[in-house]
């Protein structure tokens, strides 16, 4: 006997996004515009990996920043690749509003 689980998805739209309190956790689907690659480093004493992403809907940009396992489920150049994100949290970086995965982030390239 097989599970078949099907990831269910609460999508919200970019343009909400400003409307929307910090630290809210959402779902998105979104076009990566512009993937800025990996970087690693180690703080502290702990290692930990990031990628930074520039995506988009209808018009609406935003970054979005992928850590450690999350930062590695891309292989290879997305852009122009449609991203659905759940569990992604919106936070606040240079004045600016953006996205940050999480440990129970999941990442599907569409």
């Amino acid at each position: 006997m097989s599970y078949n689980y099907e990831m269910k998805y609460n999508f919200t739209d970019l343009n909400e996004i400003e409307t929307l309190p910090f630290n809210s956790i959402i779902d998105v689907q979104v076009t990566v515009l512009r993937d800025y690659g990996i970087t690693a480093g180690n703080t502290n004493g702990n290692s930990w990996m990031r990628r930074e992403l520039h995506v988009g809907q209808n018009g609406v940009n935003i970054k979005l920043t992928l850590w450690n396992e999350q930062a590695k489920v891309i292989s290879t150049s997305v852009i122009q690749k449609s991203l659905k994100i759940k569990y992604v949290k919106i936070d606040y970086f240079n004045g600016l509003r953006t996205l940050v995965s999480m440990g129970n982030t999941r990442l599907t390239i569409a």
